[in-house]
């Protein structure tokens, strides 16, 4: 549970695990992002339901977008009042995190290293009319994955420093293992750097077609990348469909405005390719399927035709469920053994065969643990953790 002060107003917040919206979340989605009186209905029935000063984690994200979607609308003033300032404190905590990340792509930008822009700051940038109406808790940078290693030392030399401690961090396998890291600076703030964009497919090249299609971008005044809006719109089914500890119901607003904003331009064949190449026709499929029917995006029907006219081999629907649902302790074990036999190969066909770790070693870079000795004694806690999470969660229902 989390308090925030919003006008002097103390709001609680509390973490709702999942993958797909609830029906109130739904509502609350609808009245960020339909128009007139359908926003307006939703609105209202939304409230009449729940408490605005104690809500969770995901819909207290979705604020700032209500807000401006029904700001010409009469509203309780009281209501109006949190509103207004849930937007205005994402939108500081935004700029200030802006201004940082483009000092970093600044200082990459003159050592001649790539990068791209990734995930809430691009899109909060390109897509969303305002900077405080999409929430973030960090920005996520992509660079190549040769210049890694480079970029980590600069980094960690200008005050930014692994937001887990790892004495491995510079060693080749932790690259081969790892799509990314969390680096945090002396105020909190944090900046997720990736080397891959999505952390299923780890092989060197899987990032070829995102850098080839990608666009220039102006960044506070700093160049950079950004995906293509195709692109955009596939990485952002993939990441958000996924089951968190706080439910990333984002994912579909963010789906919105690519798809309202670029409908015309939309590549669906280029979507359709790289689902299929990266494995994820069932992710996307689904993800698109939910946007046309719950809030009525344009997408054409025959393209939610042909991502369900595909046929998906049993292991990755059986990866698909794993990932949609909670994992318990036997689902989460198959989901990280899955990812080793079924990419880590993948990465390690392009690596001599002595960078090859056991799957010990592979679980002891996965955890950021200090030696492989830690990794049963790590193993052990986080099934009981995902144990008493069930639990938890059980009796929540019930």
């Amino acid at each position: 549970m989390q308090f925030h002060d919003i006008n002097n107003v103390t709001v609680a917040v509390s973490d709702k695990a999942g993958c797909w919206p609830t029906k109130d979340q739904e509502l609350l989605l609808k009245a960020a992002l339909l128009d007139h009186d359908e926003a307006k209905d939703s609105w209202n029935r939304w409230e009449s339901r729940i408490n605005i000063t104690n809500i969770d984690n995901s819909s207290y994200r979705i604020l700032p977008l209500v807000y401006w979607n029904l700001r010409s609308f009469e509203k309780d003033e009281h209501i109006a009042h949190i509103l207004k300032g849930v937007m205005r404190k994402t939108w500081y905590a935004n700029l200030m995190l802006f201004r940082k990340t483009a000092d970093v792509i600044s200082m990459l930008v003159d050592r001649n290293i790539d990068t791209m822009l990734l995930k809430g700051a691009a899109l909060s940038s390109d897509y969303y009319e305002h900077d405080g109406l999409r929430a973030m808790e960090d920005t996520d940078v992509l660079i190549p994955t040769k210049d890694a290693p480079e970029v980590i030392q600069l980094l960690t030399a200008s005050g930014w420093y692994p937001y887990h401690e790892a004495s491995y961090i510079l060693d080749k396998v932790f690259y081969s293992v790892k799509h990314g890291h969390m680096f945090v600076n002396g105020t909190g703030q944090k900046i997720d750097l990736h080397w891959h964009v999505l952390k299923e497919c780890l092989i060197q090249e899987a990032d070829d077609d995102f850098w080839s299609e990608s666009i220039q971008y102006d960044f506070r005044g700093v160049p950079t990348r950004v995906l293509s809006h195709t692109d955009q719109l596939f990485h952002v089914c993939v990441h958000g469909l996924r089951w968190e500890p706080v439910a990333p119901i984002r994912w579909v607003a963010d789906a919105w405005h690519i798809i309202q904003k670029n409908q015309e331009i939309m590549d669906w064949e280029r979507l359709l390719d790289l689902s299929k190449k990266y494995r994820v026709v069932l992710t996307v499929g689904k993800a698109l399927e939910y946007c046309a029917s719950v809030l009525s995006m344009p997408i054409p029907r025959s393209v939610l035709k042909r991502f369900s006219d595909i046929n998906i081999v049993l292991y990755d629907r059986i990866e698909y469920k794993i990932r949609t649902r909670f994992p318990g302790v036997w689902g989460h074990t198959i989901q990280l053994l899955a990812m080793y036999f079924k990419r880590y190969p993948e990465v390690m066909a392009t690596e001599p065969f002595r960078y090859f770790p056991g799957i010990i070693v592979y679980f002891q870079y996965l955890w950021n643990l200090k030696t492989k000795w830690l990794v049963p004694i790590y193993a052990m806690r986080r099934c009981f953790e995902i144990a008493l999470g069930k639990i938890r969660l059980s009796i929540g229902k019930s």
